[in-house]
């Protein structure tokens, strides 16, 4: 009888081992998850921050080339009124200075397009 106990005995001991070695595994992989999930976390958010910055920056760019085409378009305009106009003056100082003033409006022109 003392044999067979201390044969239980030996053989509960190597499985509670058993169990607290594969326990153990499991604790360390849990806790490798929760360290991925943490990871996973900071990533998304990190990509979060970065669309929205992204978004924003596309925002302001939007809005320039908006303002940018409206000066164009005014431009535009003011061009056309200009060359009415000096079609209209006399060979003066006055023509020549607004002549100076449509060349310089035109490449302005040519240059944002």
């Amino acid at each position: 009888q003392g044999a067979m106990d201390a044969a239980f005995k030996d053989e509960s001991e190597g499985i509670e081992r058993e169990i607290r070695k594969v326990q153990s595994a499991i604790d360390e992989q849990e806790d490798e998850k929760r360290a991925l999930e943490r990871q996973l976390e900071e990533i998304q958010a990190n990509a979060q921050d970065k669309m929205e910055h992204l978004n924003a920056q596309l925002r302001a760019v939007e809005t320039s080339a908006s303002a940018v085409s409206t000066e164009q378009a005014i431009a535009q305009r003011t061009l056309m009124a200009s060359e009415e106009t000096l079609e209209t003056l006399d060979v003066s100082d006055a023509r020549t200075r607004l002549q100076e003033d449509i060349d310089a409006l035109r490449t302005s022109l040519s240059q944002t397009e």
